[in-house]
């Protein structure tokens, strides 16, 4: 572009020379006067107009005219203006302050997240950054925090409550009532048996024989105890065990419900037994040594450190588990307006702060990077940058030039 440009501007000058140079043989009538003229003009007009178009990068031909290749000369004014414009006016920090106000950043940060999710690019990296996350968390200090949380709960367990939740776990199943009635079975089982009916018997009579009645009583408890055999006194104590046992299987017996009531109250009472609670404690210590200093916890953190490594590298895992849920996360965040408004808050502020530490670092940007430019790599630049338009300057000057002597010829005829 910078090349057609600079050769539609040789063109306008060649032709301006071309047109003085063939009207100067030709007889000075009709229209050739004027036309000389304002190729003459013209022809002034582009050579002025390149020249200084020239003098402002380089010196003309090469001649070190005075007051040319103004771009070198006043290099440092130049540089110190741009730096000055930018500083001031085209990146002034009250600019850049409005600017940024006007922007929904956590809004347009969190859409263009959302809309990066759907590419393969964003599943590879979050695949990438799991693994290397898995890969590299601090599993020995990890591990050493479970342990001795593991530790502080075992000895931390509340026993009279976990008791009492115990006891009214049992009473809400009828579990006091399933043991009471096991027991009452194996006491029936017991009892019916012909060996126990004899052992009953035997032992009611010794014990018949060593009380010791004077007078009547002990008159009437010879003779019982005479009329009596193991037999006989064995099935009425048996007898009268089998009523007790039916007994206390009927709920609405107050033996039964007496029962019961002993045995919540045995359970819920149990940590405070003097002998019980010193076992409980010791093995609530026992519990909390052994998870700190067993393989259990290390084990358990390895396998699921596999597990997880192993699901993150299943070509599923992005797609369905991890996108899926970063978006159901960008969602919810968006949705919260007291969050986003507190997030856009924090990023304005944080932004303000570093365009306020930084700003004056804007100029010294700028100036560092034209002095890094060596003469001739800058005027190359600005002529890419601005070239086009000084090359129709020049072609301007031909035609402004070439109409102004047209105007000028006329006006010089019709005045002589």
């Amino acid at each position: 572009m910078e090349s057609k440009n600079k050769y539609i501007a040789g063109i306008s000058l060649g032709v301006m020379a071309a047109g003085f140079a063939v009207t100067l043989p030709l007889p000075q009538t009709g229209i050739v006067p004027y036309l000389q003229g304002a190729f003459e003009a013209g022809l002034v007009g582009g050579l002025a107009d390149w020249f200084a178009v020239t003098a402002l990068f380089r010196h003309p031909l090469g001649i070190p005219v005075p007051h040319t290749s103004l771009l070198v000369k006043n290099r440092d004014k130049l540089t110190k203006a741009l730096v000055s414009a930018v500083e001031t006016e085209l990146l002034n920090q009250r600019s850049i302050t409005e600017k940024l106000k006007g922007i929904p950043i956590a809004e347009r940060m969190l859409n263009w997240a959302d809309n990066q999710l759907g590419t393969e690019e964003a599943a590879r990296a979050i695949t990438a950054a799991c693994s290397a996350i898995l890969q590299h968390l601090p599993y020995e200090r990890l591990i050493a925090v479970l342990k001795q949380e593991a530790r502080g709960f075992a000895e931390g367990i509340d026993v009279q409550a976990l008791f009492d939740r115990a006891a009214q776990e049992a009473i809400d199943r009828g579990w006091d009532r399933k043991a009471l009635d096991y027991l009452l079975d194996k006491a029936e089982s017991w009892i019916i048996k012909p060996e126990t009916q004899q052992q009953l018997g035997a032992m009611a009579l010794k014990a018949l024989g060593n009380i010791q009645l004077g007078g009547f009583m002990g008159f009437a408890m010879g003779a019982f105890s005479g009329f009596m055999t193991e037999d006989k006194l064995g099935g009425i104590i048996q007898s009268l065990l089998l009523n007790g046992t039916a007994n206390l299987r009927r709920e609405t017996s107050e033996g039964r419900q007496s029962l019961l009531t002993e045995i919540r109250s045995a359970l819920q009472n149990a940590p405070q037994h003097p002998e019980l609670a010193e076992g409980i404690e010791s093995l609530k210590r026992m519990a909390g040594e052994y998870a700190e200093n067993s393989d259990l916890i290390d084990s358990m953190v390895m396998k699921l450190k596999a597990r997880a490594l192993h699901a993150v590298e299943q070509p599923e895992f992005a797609g369905e588990f991890a996108v899926p849920f970063l978006k159901r996360l960008i969602a919810s965040v968006s949705s919260n307006a007291e969050w986003m408004d507190k997030t856009e808050s924090w990023i304005k502020q944080k932004l303000l702060q570093i365009i306020a530490d930084n700003h004056n670092k804007i100029g010294v940007l700028v100036k560092e990077n034209v002095d890094k430019l060596d003469n001739a790599t800058l005027i190359a630049m600005l002529e890419d940058k601005i070239g086009k338009d000084l090359q129709w300057i020049r072609v301007n000057g031909a035609l402004c030039g070439f109409l102004i002597g047209l105007l000028l010829t006329v006006i010089k005829t019709f005045a002589g």
